[in-house]
């Protein structure tokens, strides 16, 4: 998406291809995304305080594939497998081992899972090359963890046979510090940012309670259905 403006026919949507016209518009653009985009609505949005008390959280991610899943012999004393580990030891913040068949059976592995901002600057500058000193830096985390902890019995970490590196700039929203709004706030504010204008936000970026993605996005769509069209759609609270 290019601009949204107003139009005689309500609002016109602009993209690199096509020109769209629409009486009613709901924007499933997360904040960072509609922060790129022009015209007289986008920029109406972005001025309201509301929105700029949103602020994104980087989030990174390393997913390695070896010949061997090492993983499966990180066992407790017990003889419990383990599928989570946290560390504020290392940057590798969190490693999640799948249990979908569909992953399992690729001997693959999501090492890094980091939402602190000096470990994004560290994972970002090593993921520019070589790739060899990224893999460096994991395995030194991947050992920290699961070589020798005291907890699990100690597994000897192969070598990765790939090596996949991602960046979210706002992989889930907060409220910014020094704000006036609440998260109930936002979530009922996006229903409709502009006074006068049958316009919407919808997403996890405007129910900003971290709730998870699709959880907290589907949330916001349904608080908008019902607000906006009386459907009484269920789902926004839990039920016993």
């Amino acid at each position: 998406m290019q601009s949204i403006d107003k139009s005689p026919a309500g609002y016109l949507i602009k993209t690199p291809r096509r020109a769209i016209t629409a009486s009613t518009l709901v924007i499933a653009l997360p904040p960072v995304a509609l922060g790129q985009v022009q015209g007289g609505i986008a920029e109406s949005i972005r001025a309201q305080a509301e929105f700029q008390a949103l602020v994104g959280v980087r989030v990174t991610t390393i997913t390695q594939w070896y010949r061997e899943p090492w993983w499966r012999g990180i066992v407790t004393a017990n003889g419990r497998h383990v599928w989570r580990a946290w560390t504020t030891g290392h940057c590798i913040n969190s490693v999640e081992i799948p249990l979908e068949e569909y992953a399992s059976t690729q001997n693959a592995i999501r090492v890094v899972y980091n939402d602190q901002t000096d470990c994004a600057d560290l994972w970002a500058r090593l993921a520019q090359g070589p790739l060899e000193a990224l893999e460096r830096e994991v395995a030194i985390g991947l050992n920290h963890l699961f070589a020798d902890n005291g907890v699990t019995r100690p597994v000897h970490i192969g070598t990765p046979s790939r090596t996949v590196f991602r960046e979210w700039p706002d992989a889930w929203y907060y409220l910014r510090s020094g704000n006036h709004f609440s998260n109930r706030d936002i979530f009922r504010w996006a229903v409709q940012p502009l006074p006068g204008e049958d316009v919407a936000l919808v997403s996890d970026g405007y129910n900003p309670q971290r709730s998870g993605w699709a959880d907290a996005a589907y949330k916001s769509s349904i608080h908008y259905l019902n607000q906006r069209f009386g459907m009484g759609l269920p789902g926004l609270e839990r039920r016993a």
